[in-house]
């Protein structure tokens, strides 16, 4: 039992106790958005005639979720090139299966949490973006990273079963990710 506790404060730790990178969130909030015009089928991704960017995230995050929005809003405003911008943030339980948002912007969460936005997209054939590449073993299909450079990384192992074609040079400017 007291093994049982000691895991759950770690995972709580783990979850709860989680820094978000700055510069990273203002370069992810940038791109992003821009990125969902990159789909060659984006006027059949759009809900009564705007795109729909939703971030999930869990409810420790509430506050850069917010952030985050107030980022893209920033940046954009409600406009995302012809389209109306609507930014929706929805916690991880929130999430339903007939869901319908343009796009996804994934925080930390739990895997199977994550893995069930990444399953709603699939088959709204929509894509996810994620803080982190390494929710790409539980189905998202993109994140950008930075080191040296900023890379985006695209999830070979499910961009097929997601259905989205992006446009040519999209092909040419991302890494692709086995993981």
């Amino acid at each position: 039992m007291k093994r049982f506790y000691f895991l759950l404060i770690l995972f709580q730790m783990t979850l709860f106790g989680y820094e978000y990178d700055k510069l990273l969130l203002k370069a992810q909030a940038n791109i992003f958005p821009k990125l969902i015009l990159l789909d060659q089928d984006i006027s059949k991704k759009v809900i009564d005639k705007e795109i729909v960017f939703c971030i999930v995230y869990h409810p420790s995050d509430r506050i850069k979720s917010i952030q985050i929005k107030k980022m893209i809003e920033d940046k954009f405003g409600d406009l995302l090139e012809d389209y109306k911008l609507n930014i929706v943030l929805k916690q991880f339980d929130e999430m339903k299966d007939d869901d319908k948002s343009t796009a996804y912007y994934i925080l930390q969460g739990v895997s199977k949490k994550v893995k069930q936005v990444c399953d709603i997209a699939q088959k709204r054939k929509v894509p996810t973006f994620v803080y982190e590449p390494l929710y790409f073993k539980n189905g998202a299909l993109l994140s950008l990273a930075m080191h040296n450079e900023s890379t985006i990384y695209l999830n070979k192992k499910v961009h097929k079963s997601y259905g989205i074609n992006f446009v040519d040079i999209f092909y040419q400017i991302v890494r692709f990710s086995n993981d």
